[in-house]
């Protein structure tokens, strides 16, 4: 919820940098809690991502894609994670 786009004081439409931040914390703290967590690793890289935070966002992004390899609940994440890790890599 903290990283979905909504009106800005300014008129815009955005995410807070305070909801990123919100958003950071919550979702490393999830990693930590649940190293194996698909799911809060794939939002964690992409929040790294958003956040211009290149090797970090590279390393959740490979993280995920192994805990995600052979498993069918998460095969829909596969080809985004794989253009994510080819996008970081160049």
């Amino acid at each position: 919820v903290s990283m979905l786009p909504r009106r800005l004081p300014d008129g815009g439409t955005g995410v807070p940098s305070v909801s990123l931040e919100r958003a950071q914390l919550s979702l490393e703290a999830a990693v930590q809690k649940a190293p194996d967590n698909v799911e809060a690793r794939y939002w964690l890289a992409k929040l790294y991502e958003t956040l211009k935070m290149p090797e970090k966002a590279l390393a959740a992004w490979t993280k995920a894609g192994e805990l995600a390899a052979n498993k069918s609940d998460h095969a829909k994440m596969a080809p985004e994670i794989a253009e994510a890790i080819a996008r970081l890599k160049r």
